[in-house]
């Protein structure tokens, strides 16, 4: 072998160790990324099964506290034990009365709403039937005790909410507001109650003054 193909041997056997390098360099580049995607999707799987994707997740006591919350509401009138009851968010007004041991035997639910929701803070009033007929017998130039009488008006302590529409200016928001106010807080005393009920104001209450009769 002269000196011309030893020279060529030389520079073929420099080419292939280089190539062999850059082809292990390479191989060693790809496992390292293969590596970390692997290791980024195996985190991310992780979080998402465990509830932690995403911003500001909700934890575990979180949801409890949402699930666990509770109001205060006083129930009073006839039930067997009036005061103040802690319920579950949600609640409605049997709820309330079923806390308080449930209706006394004088009990009116006849006018009360018990599948209406209740809130914090409110007052529950379960009226009295003795009521009813002592409001009668005040009354007893009326030949029954109902919405109307002989005088045509509508009594705003019994109508419910179809009648209580009929009165001028009064639609289904503030008839329900009627309704709910009385149900919290027993009878109305006077007409000028109502403008303690969301919604009615003097005008309001001007507009239908004649046309309705507290008994």
């Amino acid at each position: 072998m002269n000196k011309d193909q030893l020279i060529l041997l030389l520079f073929a056997t420099i080419i292939i160790i280089m190539g062999a390098g850059i082809f292990f360099w390479q191989n060693m580049k790809n496992s390292q990324l293969i590596s970390s995607m692997t290791v980024s999707a195996s985190l991310n799987q992780t979080d998402l099964f465990s509830g932690h994707h995403g911003s500001n997740p909700l934890s575990e006591e979180s949801v409890k506290e949402i699930k666990n919350e509770k109001i205060l509401v006083h129930v009073a009138g006839e039930v067997l034990n009036s005061g103040v009851y802690e319920l579950e968010s949600g609640a409605r007004v049997i709820d309330a009365l079923m806390a308080a041991g449930g209706a006394t035997s004088l009990a009116n639910l006849d006018i009360i709403n018990l599948a209406a929701p209740i809130s914090d803070g409110e007052k529950i009033y379960i009226p009295s039937v003795i009521e009813k007929i002592n409001q009668f017998n005040q009354n007893s130039s009326f030949t029954s005790y109902s919405s109307g009488g002989s005088s045509g008006k509508i009594n705003i302590n019994t109508a419910d909410a179809s009648e209580l529409q009929k009165l001028t200016g009064i639609g289904p928001g503030k008839a329900k507001s009627i309704i709910d106010y009385r149900n919290k807080n027993g009878p109305f005393k006077s007409v000028d109650d109502l403008l303690n009920v969301s919604g009615i104001g003097e005008k309001t209450l001007e507009k239908i003054r004649d046309e309705i009769v507290v008994r």
